[in-house]
């Protein structure tokens, strides 16, 4: 898989970003007590490999959360604990908090970078979100830009170079379409090289990728990167499980295949039925991935066919907007707040937390 092929090993070939990368080895080099640096820039930019890599090169083990992690200052405790001692083999290590945009509480992030004996690293989409306030205070600001249409043009022509594919001007389009993201133009390539798609069916990546676009990857890719990928670029993705689930059998042909991707469909559920019964955030990254990745794998060949895919019989748009409308309130992420519904439609009588919550209880009928 191209994605997985070209992924950069070193820093020399990371596509773009050089100024912010230098700026992100130096923040290391010169770290100090007290100090943490906050990574910003949009999906795809390479924010997250960037670290992987100058981390590697300076020679720190990494400790990775991811927003499927617990943060809150009881979670954070054998985090914070950890970042206190020095390892038996003294080497140094490099603490990276992912997806801070879903942060609930800084308190417990603030400790970590007081208290750390090493370097803090937090990635964020948006570094002026005002919950992140008090973190910017503390942190050195480095910024990732999307990568030049031109620079992802050259690099996709070293690529086919590379591979024997004959360079045409289709990939001024799929540079142009990418919208800045190496990836999302690596994945366009090698599915149009595939013959999974045509370049006319590449569109302009908006911030998120549309559910069509994320489903396209999951049902053609045999790649678990790839899957993994798409799911997280994807907006909702509780609301692709269920577009996943209705175009199965539109998808895959092999009854085996069909069978194999619903059984990972049904462990998704699962999952998704102690998350809400036990209040368990952790177990999230084990629905969406059998939910995505899972189900990307159990086919044993390639479709090729175009397949237009339908939405899901059961329609929770309504539910999601209000549940968008009501996560500030509940102080988490839109993505996060979905878990609550049954919570909420449960608790549908208590007109005191409706009007805190700015709904009516007719509005609550949406929840399922």
């Amino acid at each position: 898989m191209l994605l997985e092929k070209y992924m950069p090993k070193t820093s020399k070939e990371i596509i773009g970003n050089r100024i912010a990368l230098q700026e992100l080895m130096n923040s290391l080099k010169n770290w100090q007590k007290g100090q943490a640096a906050l990574i910003s820039g949009e999906t795809g930019v390479g924010k997250t490999l960037a670290v992987r890599i100058a981390a590697h090169e300076l020679g720190y083990e990494i400790i990775e959360t991811g927003a499927d992690e617990e943060r809150g200052q009881k979670d954070m405790t054998s985090l914070i604990q950890a970042s206190r001692q020095h390892s038996l083999a003294a080497k140094k290590k490099l603490f990276l908090l992912d997806e801070m945009d879903q942060l609930e509480s800084a308190a417990a992030i603030l400790q970590l970078i007081s208290t750390s004996e090493h370097p803090v690293v937090l990635i964020v989409n948006d570094p002026y979100d005002k919950k992140l306030y008090d973190l910017r205070q503390r942190c050195r600001l480095i910024k990732f830009q999307r990568v030049r249409t031109d620079t992802i043009a050259k690099f996709l022509r070293n690529v086919c170079t590379k591979e024997g594919v004959a360079c045409t001007q289709d990939l001024d389009h799929i540079a142009q379409m990418s919208n800045g993201d190496v990836r999302a133009a690596l994945l366009d390539l090698e599915l149009l090289c595939a013959g999974k798609q045509r370049i006319s069916d590449i569109g302009y990546r908006e911030h998120s990728s549309s559910v069509f676009e994320t489903l396209k990857v999951i049902f053609k890719t045999s790649s678990l990167e790839n899957a993994l990928i798409a799911m997280n670029n994807a907006e909702d993705p509780e609301e692709l499980h269920r577009w996943i689930a209705e175009n199965i059998a539109e998808e895959y042909d092999d009854i085996e295949d069909v069978a194999k991707a619903y059984d990972m469909i049904s462990k998704a559920d699962l999952f998704h039925a102690r998350i809400i019964r036990r209040q368990s955030w952790s177990l999230q990254k084990y629905f969406f991935q059998l939910s995505t990745a899972g189900v990307a794998l159990a086919k044993r060949r390639d479709y090729n066919k175009f397949v237009k895919y339908n939405r899901p019989k059961f329609q929770y748009s309504r539910a999601n907007g209000l549940m968008k409308h009501i996560a500030p309130k509940l102080h988490v992420s839109a993505r996060k707040a979905v878990v609550y519904r049954p919570l909420i439609k449960k608790l549908s009588n208590d007109q005191k937390l409706l009007a805190e919550l700015g709904v009516n209880r007719e509005e609550l009928q949406d929840f399922k």
